[in-house]
């Protein structure tokens, strides 16, 4: 008994060490040049890459920290709506760690313990999701376009301003994976010339 209440003690005092370090989101600026927090990728369309707590596979939105400290994102907000960036405020005691990835479900329904759901749901027409400060200024916009079932559109690498569709890859680092090429005339053997694209 006293183990088991020392290993709670300690996983509390750690908690609450990590919160009070992470660096709060106000501390943070739109520019450029100062963002350490991303909206790093989104699937519109999660037909089977990534289940949730309630069996479902509800579009997700990925966020990343591309600095070694800790942030604050206590009563930040996310939203698919520019004019209302407090749509949904994360809760308090919401940390993403340096060099992390947070998921937040787009699932229109409650969280279930740490495990993040936004009471938003999103387009599979494209969609333009806002992050914002606890007092609504916007840190992020991202417009999505229309994506293929399980695929994304995501910052390649991670953290950076180029966005590509790629195959999603929820809480792991972005990637392009080639194509096999595909050419206008089958594998054979051809009497003629004629010309192949």
């Amino acid at each position: 008994l006293i183990m088991v209440f020392k290993k709670r003690f300690m996983s509390i005092a750690f908690a609450m060490t990590v919160a009070a370090s992470a660096i709060p989101v106000e501390a943070l600026t739109s520019t450029a040049a100062d963002t350490q927090l991303f909206i790093n990728e989104v699937c519109t369309q999660n037909k089977s890459c990534l289940s949730d707590g309630y069996g479902n596979y509800s579009d997700w939105i990925e966020l990343y920290n591309s600095g070694t400290a800790s942030i604050d994102l206590s009563g930040c907000g996310l939203s698919d709506k520019a004019d209302e960036p407090l749509q949904w405020t994360f809760p308090a005691g919401t940390v993403i760690g340096g060099g992390e990835y947070l998921i937040v479900f787009a699932s229109n329904q409650e969280s279930i313990g740490s495990e993040l759901h936004a009471n938003f749901a999103l387009s599979k027409n494209g969609e333009t999701m806002v992050l914002s400060s606890p007092d609504g200024d916007v840190l992020q916009e991202v417009t999505a376009p229309t994506l293929p079932e399980d695929y994304s559109y995501g910052r390649t690498p991670d953290g950076s301003g180029v966005f590509e569709i790629m195959n999603a890859t929820p809480a792991k680092a972005n990637k392009i994976t080639a194509s096999a090429p595909v050419f206008s005339a089958g594998s054979g053997f051809y009497g003629t010339d004629f010309s192949l694209s």
